[in-house]
Protein backbone atom coordinates (compact mmCIF):
# COMPACT_ATOMS: atom_id res chain seq x y z
CA UNK A 1 0.00 0.00 0.00
CA UNK A 2 1.02 3.67 -0.45
CA UNK A 3 -0.75 7.14 0.28
CA UNK A 4 -0.76 10.82 -1.59
CA UNK A 5 2.70 12.70 -1.23
CA UNK A 6 2.32 15.10 1.78
CA UNK A 7 3.86 15.91 4.89
CA UNK A 8 1.53 18.65 6.25
CA UNK A 9 -1.65 18.24 8.99
CA UNK A 10 -4.46 16.65 6.98
CA UNK A 11 -5.80 13.59 5.55
CA UNK A 12 -4.06 11.26 2.81
CA UNK A 13 -6.29 8.82 0.61
CA UNK A 14 -4.48 4.69 0.58
CA UNK A 15 -3.15 4.03 -2.71
CA UNK A 16 -2.24 0.15 -4.32
CA UNK A 17 -0.29 -1.07 -7.28
CA UNK A 18 -2.38 -4.14 -7.84
CA UNK A 19 0.39 -5.45 -9.85
CA UNK A 20 2.44 -6.39 -6.82
CA UNK A 21 -0.17 -8.56 -5.61
CA UNK A 22 -0.24 -12.31 -6.77
CA UNK A 23 -3.50 -14.20 -5.90
CA UNK A 24 -3.46 -18.00 -5.05
CA UNK A 25 -5.33 -20.15 -8.22
CA UNK A 26 -8.55 -19.28 -9.03
CA UNK A 27 -9.13 -16.82 -6.93
CA UNK A 28 -8.91 -12.92 -7.31
CA UNK A 29 -8.10 -10.20 -5.17
CA UNK A 30 -10.61 -7.10 -4.53
CA UNK A 31 -9.61 -4.14 -3.09
CA UNK A 32 -11.33 -1.26 -1.54
CA UNK A 33 -9.88 1.42 0.04
CA UNK A 34 -12.65 4.04 -0.11
CA UNK A 35 -13.28 5.77 3.04
CA UNK A 36 -9.51 4.86 4.39
CA UNK A 37 -7.06 7.55 5.10
CA UNK A 38 -4.08 8.53 6.30
CA UNK A 39 -3.83 11.47 9.08
CA UNK A 40 -1.20 13.79 9.95
CA UNK A 41 -2.63 15.56 12.80
CA UNK A 42 -0.87 18.79 14.69
CA UNK A 43 2.18 18.25 16.75
CA UNK A 44 2.15 19.84 20.48
CA UNK A 45 4.26 23.07 20.74
CA UNK A 46 4.98 24.03 24.23
CA UNK A 47 5.42 27.94 24.90
CA UNK A 48 6.70 29.31 27.81
CA UNK A 49 6.92 32.75 28.93
CA UNK A 50 10.54 33.24 30.57
CA UNK A 51 10.64 34.97 34.24
CA UNK A 52 11.58 38.50 34.16
CA UNK A 53 12.82 40.81 37.11
CA UNK A 54 12.16 44.83 37.04
CA UNK A 55 12.50 47.54 39.75
CA UNK A 56 9.39 48.48 41.46
CA UNK A 57 8.45 51.97 39.41
CA UNK A 58 10.39 50.81 36.38
CA UNK A 59 8.73 49.97 32.83
CA UNK A 60 7.93 46.70 31.88
CA UNK A 61 11.03 44.71 30.15
CA UNK A 62 10.47 42.87 27.25
CA UNK A 63 8.67 39.93 27.51
CA UNK A 64 9.89 36.74 25.85
CA UNK A 65 9.21 32.92 25.62
CA UNK A 66 10.83 29.86 24.72
CA UNK A 67 9.66 27.35 22.29
CA UNK A 68 10.17 23.21 22.98
CA UNK A 69 8.70 20.79 20.67
CA UNK A 70 9.78 21.90 16.78
CA UNK A 71 9.75 19.82 14.17
CA UNK A 72 13.87 19.24 13.37
CA UNK A 73 14.63 22.25 11.53
CA UNK A 74 12.16 24.44 12.06
CA UNK A 75 11.83 27.34 14.39
CA UNK A 76 9.12 30.19 15.09
CA UNK A 77 9.48 31.47 11.80
CA UNK A 78 7.86 28.69 10.16
CA UNK A 79 4.22 30.13 12.32
CA UNK A 80 1.75 32.09 10.89
CA UNK A 81 1.59 33.96 13.91
CA UNK A 82 4.07 33.85 16.85
CA UNK A 83 2.79 34.00 19.94
CA UNK A 84 3.20 37.14 22.34
CA UNK A 85 3.72 37.16 25.80
CA UNK A 86 2.59 39.86 28.45
CA UNK A 87 1.43 40.49 32.05
CA UNK A 88 -1.82 41.68 33.72
CA UNK A 89 1.22 43.17 36.21
CA UNK A 90 0.66 47.09 36.76
CA UNK A 91 3.64 48.92 36.23
CA UNK A 92 4.02 50.80 39.44
CA UNK A 93 2.96 47.20 41.42
CA UNK A 94 4.74 46.92 44.69
CA UNK A 95 7.56 44.73 45.42
CA UNK A 96 6.49 41.19 45.18
CA UNK A 97 6.53 37.79 43.62
CA UNK A 98 3.46 37.92 40.41
CA UNK A 99 3.83 34.01 39.85
CA UNK A 100 2.28 33.16 36.14
CA UNK A 101 1.16 36.57 35.57
CA UNK A 102 3.01 36.40 32.44
CA UNK A 103 0.82 34.92 30.07
CA UNK A 104 1.32 33.74 26.40
CA UNK A 105 -1.49 34.23 23.81
CA UNK A 106 -2.00 34.21 19.86
CA UNK A 107 0.01 31.66 18.51
CA UNK A 108 -0.88 30.11 14.91
CA UNK A 109 0.16 27.33 12.75
CA UNK A 110 -1.28 24.68 10.34
CA UNK A 111 0.75 21.95 11.49
CA UNK A 112 1.54 22.93 15.33
CA UNK A 113 -1.17 22.92 18.50
CA UNK A 114 0.02 25.12 21.38
CA UNK A 115 0.58 24.59 25.00
CA UNK A 116 1.06 27.79 26.98
CA UNK A 117 3.08 27.99 30.03
CA UNK A 118 2.69 30.85 32.14
CA UNK A 119 5.81 32.58 33.74
CA UNK A 120 6.57 34.66 36.48
CA UNK A 121 7.21 38.50 37.24
CA UNK A 122 9.44 39.33 40.23
CA UNK A 123 9.41 42.89 41.04
CA UNK A 124 12.36 44.11 43.24
CA UNK A 125 12.50 47.50 45.33
CA UNK A 126 14.59 50.11 44.02
CA UNK A 127 18.25 51.39 45.45
CA UNK A 128 18.42 54.58 47.03
CA UNK A 129 21.33 56.37 46.84
CA UNK A 130 22.41 59.66 48.05
CA UNK A 131 23.68 62.27 45.66
CA UNK A 132 26.91 64.30 46.76
CA UNK A 133 27.68 67.78 45.28
CA UNK A 134 31.21 68.21 44.65
CA UNK A 135 31.15 72.02 43.80
CA UNK A 136 31.71 73.95 46.77
CA UNK A 137 31.00 76.82 45.29
CA UNK A 138 27.46 77.59 44.15
CA UNK A 139 27.93 81.15 42.37
CA UNK A 140 29.77 81.53 39.14
CA UNK A 141 30.77 84.75 37.54
CA UNK A 142 29.18 85.49 33.71
CA UNK A 143 31.58 84.18 31.37
CA UNK A 144 29.46 83.77 28.10
CA UNK A 145 29.15 79.84 29.16
CA UNK A 146 27.11 77.29 30.45
CA UNK A 147 27.90 75.70 33.78
CA UNK A 148 27.29 72.28 34.79
CA UNK A 149 27.45 71.67 38.56
CA UNK A 150 28.80 68.16 39.07
CA UNK A 151 27.19 65.60 41.19
CA UNK A 152 27.44 62.21 41.80
CA UNK A 153 27.04 58.45 43.85
CA UNK A 154 28.73 55.72 45.02
CA UNK A 155 27.99 52.61 43.44
CA UNK A 156 29.28 48.98 44.11
CA UNK A 157 32.47 50.94 45.55
CA UNK A 158 32.97 53.15 42.36
CA UNK A 159 31.99 56.50 41.85
CA UNK A 160 29.52 57.53 39.14
CA UNK A 161 29.07 61.16 38.06
CA UNK A 162 25.14 62.02 37.19
CA UNK A 163 23.92 64.28 34.41
CA UNK A 164 23.29 67.89 35.84
CA UNK A 165 20.96 70.55 34.48
CA UNK A 166 23.22 73.31 32.84
CA UNK A 167 22.47 76.66 33.82
CA UNK A 168 23.54 79.92 32.32
CA UNK A 169 25.02 81.37 30.23
CA UNK A 170 23.04 84.72 31.57
CA UNK A 171 23.77 86.14 34.71
CA UNK A 172 21.34 86.13 37.19
CA UNK A 173 22.32 87.52 40.29
CA UNK A 174 18.33 87.78 42.01
CA UNK A 175 17.09 84.98 40.47
CA UNK A 176 19.07 81.92 41.23
CA UNK A 177 19.11 78.65 38.93
CA UNK A 178 17.02 75.47 40.54
CA UNK A 179 19.25 72.63 39.26
CA UNK A 180 17.90 68.94 39.10
CA UNK A 181 19.85 65.77 38.67
CA UNK A 182 18.88 63.71 35.98
CA UNK A 183 18.20 59.98 36.85
CA UNK A 184 20.68 57.51 35.16
CA UNK A 185 17.98 54.44 35.16
CA UNK A 186 14.94 53.92 36.66
CA UNK A 187 15.96 50.69 38.61
CA UNK A 188 17.52 53.01 41.47
CA UNK A 189 16.43 56.69 43.35
CA UNK A 190 18.34 59.33 43.67
CA UNK A 191 17.94 61.30 46.97
CA UNK A 192 19.01 64.95 47.05
CA UNK A 193 18.61 67.98 48.29
CA UNK A 194 18.04 70.70 45.50
CA UNK A 195 20.47 73.37 45.08
CA UNK A 196 20.80 76.94 43.73
CA UNK A 197 23.32 77.83 41.82
CA UNK A 198 23.84 81.67 40.44
CA UNK A 199 25.40 83.70 38.20
CA UNK A 200 26.73 86.81 39.33
CA UNK A 201 27.70 89.86 36.69
CA UNK A 202 31.25 90.00 35.08
CA UNK A 203 32.80 93.58 36.35
CA UNK A 204 33.82 96.10 33.37
CA UNK A 205 36.08 98.53 34.48
CA UNK A 206 34.83 102.00 32.39
CA UNK A 207 37.29 104.90 32.12
CA UNK A 208 35.52 108.00 30.95
CA UNK A 209 37.87 110.25 28.63
CA UNK A 210 39.17 113.88 29.42
CA UNK A 211 37.63 116.54 26.92
CA UNK A 212 37.32 119.74 26.07
CA UNK A 213 35.62 122.80 24.09
CA UNK A 214 35.91 126.37 23.44
CA UNK A 215 33.50 127.96 24.76
CA UNK A 216 30.33 129.01 23.33
CA UNK A 217 30.67 125.49 20.77
CA UNK A 218 29.21 121.86 20.07
CA UNK A 219 29.63 119.92 22.85
CA UNK A 220 31.59 117.42 22.07
CA UNK A 221 31.04 113.17 22.30
CA UNK A 222 31.99 111.67 25.58
CA UNK A 223 34.33 108.25 25.25
CA UNK A 224 35.69 105.86 27.61
CA UNK A 225 38.14 103.24 27.15
CA UNK A 226 36.80 99.61 28.53
CA UNK A 227 39.48 97.40 30.33
CA UNK A 228 38.19 94.27 28.77
CA UNK A 229 36.23 93.01 25.44
CA UNK A 230 32.40 92.07 26.24
CA UNK A 231 31.37 88.48 25.54
CA UNK A 232 29.55 88.35 21.96
CA UNK A 233 26.07 88.98 22.31
CA UNK A 234 26.64 92.12 24.96
CA UNK A 235 26.85 95.59 24.01
CA UNK A 236 27.23 98.86 25.62
CA UNK A 237 24.32 101.05 25.30
CA UNK A 238 23.16 104.58 26.78
CA UNK A 239 25.85 107.97 27.13
CA UNK A 240 28.18 109.79 29.40
CA UNK A 241 26.72 112.69 30.64
CA UNK A 242 28.50 115.84 32.45
CA UNK A 243 27.57 118.33 35.71
CA UNK A 244 25.81 121.03 34.00
CA UNK A 245 27.40 124.27 33.38
CA UNK A 246 28.62 126.35 30.22
CA UNK A 247 31.01 129.21 31.71
CA UNK A 248 35.17 128.96 31.75
CA UNK A 249 34.57 129.87 35.36
CA UNK A 250 32.77 126.89 36.36
CA UNK A 251 34.96 124.64 34.12
CA UNK A 252 35.88 121.98 34.67
CA UNK A 253 32.80 119.60 34.53
CA UNK A 254 32.83 116.21 36.14
CA UNK A 255 32.20 113.63 33.37
CA UNK A 256 29.45 110.87 34.89
CA UNK A 257 28.34 107.37 34.02
CA UNK A 258 24.87 108.58 32.67
CA UNK A 259 23.04 105.88 31.25
CA UNK A 260 25.47 103.95 29.87
CA UNK A 261 25.17 100.44 30.79
CA UNK A 262 26.70 97.00 29.14
CA UNK A 263 23.65 95.27 29.44
CA UNK A 264 22.44 92.92 32.49
CA UNK A 265 25.61 90.66 32.48
CA UNK A 266 27.99 93.19 33.61
CA UNK A 267 28.45 95.45 36.56
CA UNK A 268 30.44 98.39 35.46
CA UNK A 269 32.83 100.02 37.68
CA UNK A 270 33.10 103.59 36.61
CA UNK A 271 35.99 106.01 36.40
CA UNK A 272 35.12 109.98 35.84
CA UNK A 273 36.92 111.96 33.84
CA UNK A 274 36.30 116.30 33.09
CA UNK A 275 35.35 118.58 30.92
CA UNK A 276 36.79 121.21 30.44
CA UNK A 277 35.75 124.86 28.61
CA UNK A 278 37.80 126.88 27.16
CA UNK A 279 37.74 131.05 26.58
CA UNK A 280 36.56 131.56 23.07
CA UNK A 281 38.94 134.44 21.01
CA UNK A 282 37.34 137.53 21.00
CA UNK A 283 39.24 140.12 18.53
CA UNK A 284 38.73 143.84 19.52
CA UNK A 285 39.85 146.29 16.95
CA UNK A 286 40.27 149.80 17.42
CA UNK A 287 38.42 151.82 15.07
CA UNK A 288 40.00 154.43 12.89
CA UNK A 289 39.81 157.95 13.50
CA UNK A 290 40.01 161.17 11.52
CA UNK A 291 40.43 165.08 12.91
CA UNK A 292 41.87 168.54 12.59
CA UNK A 293 44.83 169.92 14.03
CA UNK A 294 44.61 171.65 16.82
CA UNK A 295 40.90 170.02 17.25
CA UNK A 296 40.30 167.90 20.81
CA UNK A 297 40.65 163.81 19.79
CA UNK A 298 37.83 162.61 19.14
CA UNK A 299 36.20 159.72 21.07
CA UNK A 300 38.16 156.54 20.32
CA UNK A 301 36.21 153.05 19.95
CA UNK A 302 36.41 149.73 19.09
CA UNK A 303 34.86 147.11 17.19
CA UNK A 304 34.35 142.85 17.91
CA UNK A 305 34.25 139.83 16.01
CA UNK A 306 33.63 136.68 17.96
CA UNK A 307 31.06 136.88 20.95
CA UNK A 308 29.24 133.72 21.42
CA UNK A 309 25.56 134.41 19.74
CA UNK A 310 23.04 136.65 21.80
CA UNK A 311 26.34 138.38 23.79
CA UNK A 312 27.82 141.26 23.58
CA UNK A 313 30.13 143.87 25.58
CA UNK A 314 27.90 143.66 28.28
CA UNK A 315 28.85 140.31 28.71
CA UNK A 316 32.42 141.58 29.52
CA UNK A 317 33.63 142.20 33.03
CA UNK A 318 35.78 144.77 32.31
CA UNK A 319 35.67 146.75 29.03
CA UNK A 320 38.66 147.42 26.64
CA UNK A 321 40.27 150.63 26.90
CA UNK A 322 42.21 152.69 23.38
CA UNK A 323 44.53 155.30 23.20
CA UNK A 324 46.77 157.42 21.35
CA UNK A 325 49.87 159.15 21.51
CA UNK A 326 48.15 162.34 19.41
CA UNK A 327 47.44 164.93 20.83
CA UNK A 328 44.94 168.21 19.87
CA UNK A 329 48.13 170.08 18.84
CA UNK A 330 50.01 167.15 17.62
CA UNK A 331 51.62 167.65 13.25
CA UNK A 332 49.38 166.31 10.79
CA UNK A 333 50.19 162.65 10.57
CA UNK A 334 48.87 158.80 11.34
CA UNK A 335 49.41 158.09 14.91
CA UNK A 336 48.31 154.48 16.13
CA UNK A 337 45.33 154.00 18.03
CA UNK A 338 45.46 151.31 20.56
Amino acid sequence: FGRIAGDTVGDYRLTFDPSQWIAPLNHVFRFDTAGIRFSITPKLLTVTAEDKIKTQGAAHPLFTVRYSGFVTGEDENNLTVQPTAHTTVAENSAAGTYTDTIKVSGGVASNYSFVYVAGTLTVTLKQIFDVVWEDTVYVYVYDGAKHAPKASITINGGVLWLEVDSIGPNARPTAPYNVKVKNPSDTIELRYASKQFTIVPDTVKVRARDTSKVYGKVEPAFAFDADKTLVAGNAFSGSLSRVAGDTVAGSPYAIHQGSLTAGSNYYIDFVGANLSINKAALTVQADPKIKKQNAPNPPLTVSYMGFVAGEGEGNLTTLPTVSTTATQTSPVGKYVIE
